[in-house]
């Protein structure tokens, strides 16, 4: 899912008091994933942390070392909420045991950025393997990595693969939010959590009843919204506490009741925001990010939005979200261009 949000850690919480680490997630801005450009908005928006692509960290750090891949990170002292693991657990042998060679490489560039977790995307379906050996497979190698990454101090959160973009696969895999629990469940580590977004929750069968009986333990990372599905296949995305089936609020209340101490992300879509500027999308979303926190901190009892308070439209569909992706994808393009010419200058400098 396209998306763009802010990240907040629940530290400690009482009646009328939180305190919270904003992060800056990193799909969704029209940047390529460029570093300084995050960077720049984590400071804008007075984030305390960013999410980063770790696949093009490993990039840098091979091409000319540790110092160049931290370089912009480091310098602007800041600090990384989370990343995607770059590891394929479905993956043929040779190719998951070439990918987890790198994790020492990983767990050496996350050490300076102070960052303590992490998520693995599980794909709905596979073209190799059934269900249960899929299953089987997966489960035995997160395990096996979390042993690993727990001498670093880094959990890792299991999430679904987003509805939205699901492909027809030869075997069906994790599909709905029971099986999600159950994988996590299976993986038998204190290491191992659930990487929790609300509307994906929703869309694939899951309940606030199932959050309720978690303990903060089991939770790694939570991403609130709003999400339904319409005819043709086709999903509605909403900003938390919008829809009538939304379990935002009662989620955030849970967090709070449990002594969660994780990640919190207040994410959007393509199709919510695709006739508004950047910077205008970003205060709409502070203001849900800021509405959850006082949910939590039991000064608010529900989120409640205006159009023009939060700058997004009512009724956007997919149709929106195909016009702000292409926009983004065109954006993120020149960005990317642009850094690789940068970046090629400088270690044409660095061979001179």
């Amino acid at each position: 899912m396209i998306g763009i949000g802010l990240v907040i850690q629940i530290n400690q919480i009482s009646k009328g008091e939180s305190d919270m680490e904003k992060m800056l997630l990193l799909r969704g801005l029209g940047t390529g994933g460029r570093q300084n450009e995050l960077i720049e908005l984590a400071i804008t928006y007075h984030f305390d942390s960013v999410e980063i692509d770790m696949a093009d960290l490993l990039g840098r750090y091979e091409t000319l070392g540790k110092s160049f891949a931290l370089q912009f990170l480091t310098s602007a002292n800041t600090k990384v909420g989370t990343f995607r693991l770059p590891i394929d657990f479905g993956a043929a042998q040779d190719v998951y045991a070439k990918q987890v060679s790198r994790l020492d490489t990983i767990v050496e560039l996350a050490g300076p950025l102070q960052c303590g977790r992490c998520y693995v995307e599980i794909e709905a379906g596979s073209d190799t393997s059934s269900f249960q050996e899929n299953f089987d497979n997966q489960t035995r190698r997160i395990g096996e990595v979390a042993k690993l990454l727990e001498r670093s101090g880094i959990r890792i959160g299991l999430k679904m693969e987003p509805v939205s973009t699901r492909k027809t696969r030869t075997h069906r895999f994790i599909e709905t939010a029971e099986q999600l629990l159950t994988m996590v469940r299976m993986c038998g580590s204190p290491q191992i959590g659930l990487c929790l977004d609300t509307g994906e929750w929703i869309l694939t069968g899951g309940s606030v009843d199932q959050i309720q009986e978690l303990t903060a333990a089991k939770i790694v990372e939570v991403r609130l919204s709003d999400a339904e599905m319409l005819s043709g296949n086709k999903v509605q995305h909403e900003l938390p506490g919008k829809m009538d089936n939304s379990i935002a609020r009662k989620v955030c209340q849970h967090l709070a009741t449990t002594g969660y101490e994780g990640a919190v992300a207040v994410t959007g879509h393509a199709s919510i925001f695709s006739h508004n500027d950047r910077d205008f999308v970003m205060r709409g979303i502070e203001k849900a990010l800021n509405q959850a926190e006082e949910i939590a901190a039991g000064t608010r009892e529900e989120f409640s939005y205006s159009t023009a308070v939060a700058g997004l439209p009512e009724n956007e569909l997919e149709e929106g979200a195909a016009e702000g992706a292409a926009e983004g994808a065109a954006e993120g393009a020149a960005a990317a261009s642009e850094e690789a010419t940068s970046e090629e200058a400088t270690r044409t400098e660095a061979v001179v």
